[in-house]
């Protein structure tokens, strides 16, 4: 597998894995196998165009996903950021 697209099958793995609860760079960088200063590059690359995933950074250093009002979509509100 190329390294674009490894790249591309862990971008996927990552909003799989914030659909669920938020999460920080370090549990997503554990769960994805690669460091979590990598993470952090491929958040921000989500967020940039064409992709422009809509990621927000919350308490405790996690990241979760929001829709376009503005709400979050990861896990089920405090009760996900607390888990």
């Amino acid at each position: 597998m190329s390294k674009t697209s490894c790249r591309a099958a862990r971008l996927v793995q990552i909003l799989s894995l914030l659909r669920d609860r938020p999460r920080t760079a370090v549990e997503l960088a554990e769960l994805c196998g690669v460091t979590p200063r990598t993470i952090r590059r491929d958040l921000l690359e989500l967020q940039m165009e064409p992709l422009r995933v809509p990621l927000v950074k919350l308490a405790r250093g996690q990241w979760g996903l929001m829709d376009e009002s503005g709400a979050e979509l990861s896990g089920m509100g405090r009760a996900g950021r607390n888990r």
